[in-house]
């Protein structure tokens, strides 16, 4: 009778400590899932705040390289032809980072309000840059393959923004050899 006593004893406590290890278990789970959680939030803020602080900068180095309206009637060739390459300079410093918005926020790897915060300031980059005429077309020049701005064009296929409609000529890929682009870049 003892014996049975101690086995019956001894069924219950193990019994009591599966439990108890059981819900420390769950609750274990539930806190590191939590931390995860903030984790990706917090990468994804210590993400986005840096690129939209560098669009920023690049919108405003664009918007600064055109030469004031009333000055423009003064320009001569030599003038306009540098103000375009600068234009273009900084045009294309601008794709390249909203480029790697894109890849970022099409990737999946910002969560939360900051994806939403980084969808919001990728559409109005790109509807301002689509809505100029000029900057529009500048853009189709910097296409060198397919490939160029291929997660701008995801993006915008993704959310098939209604704002924003990427105009035809920027699939309009010239076909150029990669020594005529580097006599081009390098001004040989």
């Amino acid at each position: 009778m003892f014996h049975q006593l101690l086995r019956t004893l001894d069924l219950n406590t193990s019994d009591g400590i599966a439990r108890c290890s059981l819900a420390v278990a769950i609750v274990a789970i539930i806190l590191a899932l939590r931390a995860l959680s903030r984790g990706n939030r917090n990468s994804s803020i210590a993400t986005m705040i840096p690129l939209n602080s560098e669009l920023r900068e690049m919108w405003d180095n664009y918007i600064a390289a055109f030469p004031p309206i009333d000055e423009q009637d003064r320009l001569t060739n030599k003038q306009i032809a540098e103000i375009e390459q600068k234009l273009l300079t900084q045009l294309s410093n601008m794709m390249n980072v909203l480029e790697i918005a894109a890849a970022i926020e099409v990737e999946g790897t910002l969560s939360g309000v900051s994806r939403m915060l980084m969808q919001d300031a990728l559409q109005q980059y790109l509807s301002d840059i689509l809505g100029d005429p000029y900057t529009s077309e500048k853009v189709s020049s910097l296409l060198q393959d397919e490939n160029t701005f291929y997660y701008i064009r995801r993006f915008l296929h993704k959310t098939e923004s209604e704002s924003v409609v990427y105009p035809s000529h920027w699939y309009a890929y010239p076909k150029v050899s990669m020594l005529d682009r580097a006599k081009t870049f390098f001004r040989y």
